[in-house]
């Protein structure tokens, strides 16, 4: 059996939540019993697959907005099938890049997808078209319950691995 576990900072203004499961589903719940205890900003840090090699293994980006087809996010959504970042999120992490004066991460919009490793090449290339160039399973649950909640996110991604038509 996994456990949760939730590390907090000796001032408790920051947390680390780890151990919270895979995918949309199991964000969804620990995201919404954080809202409820008072949590507003959320940075999630990940790994995601890289589309039609747009980026390298290892390559940091972050993720400015999301494809919803992941599941839940659209219980969120209103009828809508991308969904932002925080904007104020987006503002903080490009001055946090200025500040410490990093390397700018690349913006890579996500295909948020149900099922690990089930994705096709149709897909690949329809997701493609609308922009996407990673693909992983809760940014746009992140953001969309953000979104309704009213409260900040933003993602961040390690690219792990990569999808291509031919290697």
């Amino acid at each position: 059996m996994e456990v949760t576990h939730l590390y907090l900072s000796n001032e408790k203004e920051i947390g680390i939540l780890g151990d919270w499961g895979v995918g949309a589903p199991g964000l969804a719940i620990k995201m919404e019993e954080l809202i409820a205890l008072g949590t507003k900003p959320f940075i999630a840090v990940g790994i995601a697959g890289g589309l039609m090699n747009h980026h390298k293994i290892a390559d940091m980006v972050f993720c400015p907005e999301a494809l919803a087809e992941d599941g839940v996010a659209h219980l969120y959504l209103n009828g809508k099938d991308v969904v932002s970042a925080s904007s104020e999120m987006l503002d903080h992490w490009r001055w946090f890049e200025g500040e410490k004066s990093l390397t700018p991460l690349s913006p890579a919009m996500a295909w948020s997808f149900s099922a690990i490793f089930r994705e096709n090449i149709e897909d690949v290339y329809r997701v493609e078209e609308k922009g996407c160039s990673v693909v992983e399973m809760e940014a746009a649950t992140l953001y969309a319950i953000a979104e309704e909640k009213n409260v900040q996110a933003l993602t961040l991604f390690v690219i792990s691995d990569f999808i291509t038509e031919k290697e």
